[in-house]
């Protein structure tokens, strides 16, 4: 039999928001570092441009996250899990 903790159940819809909020961030950030040195409005508002579509995707995914109810039976289980381990723990040191 499995154990418990290896089984990875993800929600395909957060996955992919997840990997979008991610591009989003990592294109703000490598723009960032490229025009650093550069002024002016066009890098200012190209900065702007790529920071408001990371916290969109960002949003998106934590509207997801909470109205989602396989995200929140995942979130739940996972709770759980921790807290079992988290009792196990304690359990070995206070025994």
């Amino acid at each position: 039999m499995r154990n418990p903790s290896s089984v990875s159940v993800v929600c395909v819809e957060y996955e992919g928001l997840l990997n979008e909020s991610q591009v989003a961030l990592t294109s703000w950030a490598n723009e960032r570092v490229e025009i650093s040195g550069r002024r002016g409005r066009d890098q200012y508002i190209e900065l702007r441009t790529l920071q408001l579509d990371f916290l969109k995707a960002w949003a998106l995914l934590q509207n997801h996250k909470r109205d989602c109810e396989v995200c929140q039976v995942i979130s739940t289980v996972e709770h759980v899990h921790a807290g079992t381990e988290e009792d196990k723990v304690q359990s070995l040191i206070y025994h």
